[in-house]
């Protein structure tokens, strides 16, 4: 190192010392202030000494769903049951709660035209709501749709029995 440098490094190792000394004491003063009394709601005041505090108690908690050991249900369905004359684009089932992704299938949710005949189309799964995006509906064709109890929620609940609901396609 050159004499300048040299010079210099006392000073700034100096510096970032006492940077480091004035964010300790802002910390321990802020600290000192949080912990020495607050006021609830109410404005009574209470000093830490005032306030109970359990450090020998241990708390033991479970993270997810616990014990949830109620079977998931259909709230609603677009389109309603038994509804005529539509030109829609997708068929929506909505749960009172969070369906798993991975009970969500073909076989899960099935689509077949008055003839019997499966309809194909993209599922997918969005928390409580299952959607169905049909290839190709038919116009003036009535379709059933049928929600199997291989539909779970995230417990591992599966719904009590199959759903079923109907629509009939208008001219398009």
């Amino acid at each position: 190192m050159d004499k300048q440098r040299q010079d210099k490094f006392p000073l700034r190792a100096g510096r970032l010392l006492e940077k480091k000394m004035k964010t300790i004491f802002l910390m321990i003063l802020l600290g000192a202030i949080l912990f020495s009394g607050y006021a609830d709601i109410n404005s009574n005041s209470q000093s830490s000494h005032e306030r109970e505090i359990y450090t020998s108690e241990i708390k033991r908690f479970t993270t997810g769903s616990a014990s949830d050991a109620k079977a998931p249900t259909v709230r609603y369905t677009y389109p309603k049951n038994g509804a005529s004359g539509l030109s829609l684009s997708m068929v929506e089932i909505a749960f009172d709660e969070a369906v798993a992704l991975t009970t969500v299938s073909p076989d899960s949710v099935i689509v077949n035209d008055s003839k019997g005949s499966h309809i194909l189309g993209l599922l997918s799964c969005s928390g409580a709501t299952v959607t169905f995006i049909p290839e190709n509906l038919k116009p003036l064709t009535r379709y059933t749709v049928t929600v199997t109890s291989d539909i779970k929620d995230l417990a591992g609940n599966a719904i009590a029995s199959n759903y079923v609901f109907g629509f009939t396609t208008g001219a398009f």
